[in-house]
Formats: C-alpha cells, structure tokens, sequence
C-alpha cells in the first residue's frame, strides 16, 4: 500500500480511476546549430532564419503525462510482460531465456485475475471479497472456480495428481 500511497501523492490523483495510462514524451538531445552567414544559405532552403540565427543545445528530456483514463487490458499485459523479463534480467528467474519470452507471451489480466481469485478461495475467503466489478457472468464464473477450492479441495487435488488417480 505505501507503493499505491507514493503513486497517488506522484501522480496527484484525488477521483477516478487509481492506475491510468501514462503518456510519455521523450526527446533527444540536440546539438547545438552556429549561425550561418546569409550568403552561405542556399536559396532555395526553408527556414532561413533559423540558419542565420542558430540554434541553442537541447538537452535530453522526458517528460510524463497522467491520463483521465484507465488502464486498458492491454497496458497491463505490457506492464506483466515487461516486469517477467525485468525479473530475468535480475537473475530472479533461472530458466532459458526462450522458456521466459514464451511465458511472458502467455502472461494476461485475464490469467492473473483467475490466478486471485482461485487464490481467495483456497485461503478460505467468500464470494463477498471479489472486487466489485467482478459482476454477472464474470462473478458466477470466478465462484464456480472457487467452489471446487473449498477448504482441502486443494490438497485433495494435489494428492490425487501424486497419486495417477487423475
């Protein structure tokens, strides 16, 4: 939570949604332009006056923009992606690097919510905690994946799987 608190005092958001698109524009660096003397410009060219005058130097700079509008399904998978190949390039994962890019292709919100979910129901919780926008189909569906993890369905499941009985 003091990860969610430090973005909220960053991006100073105070209504809607918490985690938003981020616009990011980034320039490079530009040298600078001397001036040219007037004869040296040849006739035909644009922007004359800049040429006579100069240019100062850019520095390079980035500059971020926080959006009005919510993460898209599509951010997030980004956003897993990019963490999944980070944690590689850490040395957190040991596992060929093939294996790593074809899971995070196989990464998704999608998968990452039925990973919680399940997740809630094997730790004994209820219906009730899913997140209020879990509503309808998508609710009945999560509570028809939690209901086979009630309380031991878990170790039930691993134990038949030890055994060849599944």
């Amino acid at each position: 939570m003091r990860r969610v608190g430090a973005w909220l005092v960053a991006s100073t958001i105070t209504e809607g949604p918490v985690f938003r698109r981020v616009g990011v524009d980034r320039r490079r660096r530009r040298a600078a332009v001397p001036p040219m003397a007037y004869e040296a410009i040849p006739g035909h060219t644009r922007h004359r006056q800049e040429k006579l005058k100069g240019k100062k130097a850019e520095p390079a700079r980035t500059v971020y923009t926080v959006g009005t509008a919510s993460l898209t399904r599509q951010g997030v998978n980004g956003i897993y992606r990019r963490v999944t190949l980070s944690a590689f390039d850490q040395g957190l994962v040991e596992m060929p690097i093939a294996k790593v890019e074809e899971a995070a292709r196989a990464l998704s919100s999608h998968s990452l919510h039925v990973g919680l979910t399940q997740d809630l129901f094997a730790a004994g919780g209820t219906a009730l905690a899913l997140p209020r926008h879990s509503v309808g189909r998508c609710r009945r569906r999560h509570c028809t994946m939690g209901g086979s993890l009630a309380p031991g369905a878990m170790l039930r499941r691993a134990s038949s799987l030890a055994s060849g009985a599944d």
